[in-house]
């Protein structure tokens, strides 16, 4: 199992899943973690939370187009 075969799956569309991914889970955290919570966690874990999720992202689309 190759995670970087980019011959099945195009750089530009796993750089357009991984940015999809990131932003969604990282607004839906935001909003659970404000109205279940009533806490903000701050700008520092948001921007973690969206590199790891566009790492994911991008290496998992594979699995998504099959």
């Amino acid at each position: 199992m190759n995670f970087f075969d980019f011959n099945k799956v195009p750089v530009k569309t796993r750089v357009i899943y991984g940015f999809l991914l990131a932003t969604l889970t990282c607004f839906f955290w935001f909003l659970s973690s404000l109205l279940l919570e009533g806490s903000d966690y701050g700008l520092p874990a948001y921007i973690l939370m969206f590199v790891v999720m566009f790492f994911i992202g991008f290496t998992t689309i594979r699995h998504k187009v099959n």
